[in-house]
């Protein structure tokens, strides 16, 4: 009865056979949805053509990413630098290898067998006979990925000159077509195969079989085991975008203050409405220079927004002030000025200033598209009149008695006195001012010889 011997643990290595980038994801119109594949790997590559562990998308669509990476050798002790361990066998392990269907672990084939060649740095020799036909000389589980392709392989050299050695590889049971060790005696050669792990397969109970049909010679050293795989995973997420309500509150709008302004965020199938002021309508009237926004909720349960700006531009102050009077004969000057305006008068000046008699007098006045207006009356005081008579000529000794009285008045004659009358005795000029309660005046003058 066959005696099968295990020696260590199981499998060596846990390849990754896949991974999860989690849900299908929504996202709004205009938004970005980050799709992340783990990191830690050398080779990405998405349905975009991107190379990184994540991309960031705003499109509706399938994104997929491909993971490409090497799993390493996933024997346990391949190189047999631990000993005799980490495998199973059919064979007994005896540094007497002269005895059939014993095995042994060494670096020298010469040391356990009279007729053998061969060195090595730990290798695994084998001296099986026509009864260890079938017989597996070393298995071990490997844990694989379904559907991957793994190379096999390892390092092997003739021991004898007696016939060379034939392997096959023994995956789940089933043999492989068997390889013919070449070479001369004692040289090692690496022998490569394929295999590929089965749909759902997640282990795979991997041996290594000497063919022995003469029962003498066909000796094996054997080094070096390796399985291997460039693993491809894939996932993909399913990216959906949701519409935005379309919000436009027109362009910026500059206006003159006072002037009436409505910002409409009326949206069809708007769900609600809210303003950077608070306000929850769907529209406002704002009264003051600002950035406006607001944000609409949509059927979708997407925000939609928009933003303008509102510059109410002041009116330029003017006042002429209030009406007046002026005596006959007189005039003001109406100022109007204001920084970096234009005038214009009802008489058509354009000036900022405007010298003025009785009328009626307005000016608009212009700064940045902005118009005020103002408007005056200036009326027509009574003025007092005064008449001295002609110029006269005295006699010799004679005097005259100038007459200035009028209602209402106050005099003024040119030698300061006040009365109402001036006895002229001598020959010159005289003269008197008049000047009533409104303070407008009138004079005369006469001359006397």
């Amino acid at each position: 009865m066959l005696a099968f011997l295990l020696l260590g643990g199981g499998a060596w290595a846990q390849p990754q056979c896949s991974f999860n980038m989690g849900p299908d994801q929504t996202i709004c119109d205009g938004a970005s949805a980050t799709i992340s594949a783990p990191g830690g790997y050398a080779n990405y590559l998405w349905s975009t053509g991107a190379t990184g562990s994540s991309i960031s998308v705003q499109t509706a669509g399938t994104y997929s990413c491909q993971i490409t990476y090497d799993t390493g050798n996933l024997v346990n002790n391949g190189d047999f630098s631990a000993g005799n361990t980490g495998f199973s066998t059919f064979y007994n392990y005896n540094p007497n290898l002269q005895q059939e269907g014993n095995y042994y672990i060494g670096s020298n084939a010469g040391q356990y067998h009279p007729f053998w060649q061969g060195f090595g740095n730990q290798f695994l020799m084998v001296n099986a006979g026509l009864f260890q036909f079938f017989w597996n000389f070393w298995c071990q589980t490997i844990t694989v990925c379904p559907g991957q392709t793994y190379t096999l392989s390892y390092q092997a050299a003739n021991l004898s000159d007696v016939g060379p050695a034939n392997i096959q590889w023994v995956i789940d049971g089933a043999a492989q077509p068997a390889m013919q060790v070449t070479g001369f005696l004692g040289t090692w050669n690496t022998y490569t195969t394929t295999w590929t792990a089965g749909v759902g397969q997640t282990s795979a109970d991997i041996c290594l079989r000497m063919i022995n049909t003469s029962g003498v010679g066909h000796d094996l050293g054997i080094d070096d085991i390796s399985v291997s795989a460039q693993i491809v995973m894939t996932d993909a997420v399913d990216v959906s975008v949701l519409p935005v309500p379309v919000v436009d509150l027109g362009p910026d709008i500059s206006t003159c203050a006072g002037t009436p302004v409505v910002l409409d965020a009326t949206t069809p199938g708007a769900l609600g409405y809210l303003w950077s002021t608070g306000a929850t309508s769907a529209t406002i009237s704002p009264g003051v220079s600002a950035t406006y926004w607001v944000e609409v909720a949509g059927p979708s349960g997407c925000p939609g927004s928009d933003t303008v700006v509102v510059d109410l531009l002041p009116a330029p102050v003017v006042d002429l002030g209030p009406d007046l009077d002026l005596c006959p004969g007189t005039t003001t000057t109406l100022d109007a000025t204001s920084a970096g305006a234009s005038y214009l008068w009802n008489t058509g000046a354009t000036s900022g200033t405007l010298q003025v008699g009785p009328g009626n007098y307005s000016v608009t006045v212009t700064s940045n598209g902005c118009s005020s207006m103002d408007a005056i009356t200036i009326g027509s005081l009574p003025a007092p009149t005064v008449d001295l008579g002609p110029d006269t000529t005295l006699c010799p000794g004679a005097s005259l008695l100038l007459d200035a009285t009028t209602p209402g008045v106050s005099y003024l004659w040119q030698d300061a006195s006040m009365g109402s009358t001036l006895l002229a005795s001598q020959a010159g000029t005289y003269h008197v001012t008049v000047t009533n309660g409104s303070n407008c005046i009138d004079q005369d003058t006469v001359l006397v010889s």
